[in-house]
């Protein structure tokens, strides 16, 4: 019966243990995938604001104002000895354990001067280079960020459209042939 003590204790300590070191290993790897989530939402709402500018809509800017993450570890162990009809003994012993997280991210939309100078900042040539080098199709970039090149608008209503598209193929060949 002392050996029963002894190894439920030694489980026990064991699984303690461990617990720190699972609960830490899941903060990491949960970082990781929280940044991948914000990550994500970011390039999905710069992909959105981009279009709702192009048809000249009024974009909404969203920034994570918190991220906080609450993490559970429940952990449970259970020993019993009975004796049977038949005077023998039984032995049981049990463990078990679980492991939650609940993150809350907190958006905060854009507004005021903030909004304002980041909605009508130019997007400068480091910028525009950056995307093409990317692998951004330089049509692309051009009907979504260029206004004008020369007195050609992008606009499909003016009459210069026309000429827009045409610069914007030639930028196109040009890119093709390096």
């Amino acid at each position: 019966m002392r050996g029963t003590h002894v190894v439920l204790c030694l489980a026990v300590l064991l699984a303690a243990t461990g617990c720190t070191s699972a609960t830490n290993r899941s903060i990491r790897a949960s970082y990781a995938g929280y940044n991948q989530t914000i990550a994500y939402n970011q390039n999905q709402q710069m992909l959105l604001n981009l279009v709702r500018l192009r048809y000249r809509e009024l974009p909404l800017f969203l920034k994570v104002g918190a991220l906080s993450s609450s993490f559970n570890f429940e952990m449970n162990a259970s020993a019993g000895i009975g004796r049977s009809f038949a005077e023998t003994d039984t032995w049981n012993l049990g463990a078990g354990s679980s492991f939650s997280s609940r993150p809350t991210i907190t958006y905060t939309p854009i507004e005021g001067n903030t909004f304002v100078k980041q909605l009508l900042a130019e997007v400068d040539q480091s910028t525009f280079v950056l995307l093409f080098r990317s692998g951004w199709p330089m049509s692309a970039l051009c009907h979504i960020m260029v206004e004008r090149i020369g007195e050609s608008y992008n606009t499909a209503s003016e009459p210069t459209y026309e000429a827009f598209v045409e610069a914007v193929e030639a930028l196109d060949e040009a890119r093709d042939s390096n």
